[in-house]
């Protein structure tokens, strides 16, 4: 069974189990980040912050990166849902590196973002951009996974 990374915000958690139902209803398994909790709500979430860069490390939090980063490994490929931040365009950024098929649903914040000229909806591309849910899980359906 082809397994799904749902790569998201945690401000989307709303709606999110609504995401993996449908994924579910169409035969797909699915990676839910949201299983290990907020990573930065745990006992132990004394955080480093490289002031720099912004990279926050913590016990909780290197396991978060660790289980996500597996989880990344193991799936046929991702469903990014917007609005999200920067996050989810890295986890987009590796699954295009590693060859994976990105199906991305939503509407992007900046429209004047020359960089979404990457998203094609043309067969054989990596990257396909949807506004519908049922639109966008049609076309992890498509994908020859």
């Amino acid at each position: 069974m082809t397994t799904i990374y749902v790569a998201s915000s945690w401000k989307n958690d709303q709606f999110l189990d609504l995401v993996h139902a449908r994924l579910h209803k169409r035969g797909f398994e699915t990676f839910d980040f949201r299983k290990g909790g907020r990573w930065w709500e745990h006992p132990d979430a004394a955080v480093e912050v490289d002031a720099r860069y912004g990279r926050a490390r913590s016990q909780s939090g290197n396991a978060a990166f660790e289980r996500d980063l597996g989880g990344m490994r193991l799936c046929e490929a991702c469903l990014a849902v917007l609005p999200a931040g920067e996050s989810l365009m890295l986890e987009v950024g590796w699954f295009c590196g590693a060859g994976k098929p990105v199906v991305v649903w939503g509407r992007p914040r900046s429209p004047l973002n020359i960089m979404w000229l990457m998203v094609e909806e043309v067969d054989g591309g990596v990257l396909r951009l949807n506004d519908c849910l049922d639109g966008a899980i049609d076309q992890l359906v498509e994908i020859e996974l």
